[in-house]
């Protein structure tokens, strides 16, 4: 069951998954070095197992998981490894029993008291279900065996009192086992400018080159102002808008013509609580399409809650919808939807209970859509700090 197995990695998930950059290292004024084991096993049961149809058959499962994160703090660096490995069998459906497994590294330095660096890379083999990358586009591509590999890197200086410019840089290829998927490379670069205006608020400009390749290439441009706002200690909003522009040669080296201007944008809400915090965004603008070989001109939307219960006790829920069309083709139409809710509880210093239920969809054009739920049941033992 690809779908619980996945919401898994989350739920227990080492400090700074997916090559997450870590925070800013001046933060921390004690040095610090930790080690945490945790293993994990667990049942579940999930709707449409195949995912190659709309009313697939249903199965159950049962697995293990183990994963390995250090994590090392000093007043100037600080530097986070995560192992992770896992295995699944189905009861009865047969070609998903699978190993997987993912390694992620995250270095950031202060170079200068103006100065910070931060690096990441990591590499995964895992069924596309699993893949970060695809969720957090909302892609919901055919149920395969896929590598992802990636690398990025980003630079934060601080020019004046109010003034900061930050340059990134990111690097993404997913390959797939299957035919029907084109194997992606995406490469983004960019960099903003900000300032400080009063005490609540920002306002930054930004620009960033994305090229898609794995023939054909596609590139994309695009630029935007930004206006950030604290409300509160809890509460914070910011908002960005601009335009995103495709050079028709991206499609066809040999073709002439005009290109494709889109918008591009965005507002996020961020908001915190004495033991909860809620988010949300919008995002608008062109991303890579891994596996279709394209790019995509995408709305996703972006949900996530976190609240304790009691002393030991967690719910989270989060969901991702995109609706997405090809930049040439705009009556190609694509979505993907994903929802995922966690209980957790911790049962002394070293066990954890767990129940998850996820919900997977994905539709093209005006076709059936292809849906999937999952639920399951995992227990957890840490060796290491909680």
């Amino acid at each position: 069951m690809a779908g619980f197995a996945a919401g898994l990695l989350a739920l227990c998930g080492p400090a700074f998954p997916q090559s997450q950059l870590p925070s800013d290292p001046s933060a921390s004024t004690i040095p610090i070095s930790t080690w945490r084991l945790e293993t994990t096993v667990f049942g579940g049961w999930e709707s449409n197992a195949l995912r190659d149809q709309p009313d697939g058959a249903s199965d159950y499962l049962y697995g293990i998981r183990a994963v390995l994160a250090h994590e090392q703090r000093s007043p100037r660096g600080q530097v986070s490894l995560s192992l992770d490995g896992s295995g699944r069998w189905y009861r009865e459906v047969e070609g998903r029993d699978r190993w997987e497994g993912s390694g992620n590294l995250a270095v950031s330095r202060l170079l200068s008291e103006r100065t910070t660096l931060g690096l990441s890379g990591g590499y995964s083999r895992r069924f596309s279900d699993g893949l970060q990358v695809l969720n957090d586009l909302g892609l919901q591509v055919a149920l395969t065996r896929s590598e992802a590999l990636d690398a990025g890197g980003r630079l934060d200086v601080r020019l004046t009192q109010r003034m900061r410019w930050s340059a990134d840089v990111r690097y993404d290829r997913v390959d797939f086992d299957s035919n029907d998927l084109v194997n992606t490379d995406s490469l983004r670069a960019g960099s903003s400018l900000a300032r400080r205006i009063g005490r609540r608020d920002d306002l930054s400009i930004s620009y960033s080159y994305r090229r898609t390749s794995r023939e054909p290439v596609f590139d994309a441009h695009s630029s935007s102002l930004g206006w950030g706002h604290t409300f509160s200690a809890r509460l914070s909003m910011s908002i960005d808008a601009g335009a995103s522009y495709v050079p028709f040669r991206s499609v066809s080296a040999e073709g002439s013509g005009d290109g494709v201007w889109s918008s591009y944008g965005g507002i996020s809400l961020t908001g915190t609580g004495r033991r909860s915090s809620l988010s949300f965004s919008y995002r608008k603008g062109i991303t890579p399409g891994f596996g279709l070989g394209r790019n995509l001109d995408s709305d996703i939307v972006n949900v996530a809650l976190s609240a304790a219960l009691g002393r030991n006790g967690n719910l989270t829920v989060s969901g991702t919808r995109a609706w997405s069309r090809q930049v040439f083709a705009s009556s190609e139409r694509f979505r993907g939807d994903y929802a995922d809710v966690r209980l957790s509880r911790r049962l002394g210093r070293h066990f954890g209970l767990s129940l998850r239920y996820g919900y997977r969809r994905r539709e093209i054009q005006e076709g059936v859509p292809v849906e999937s739920h999952s639920a399951g049941l995992a227990v957890t033992y840490t060796i290491g700090p909680p």
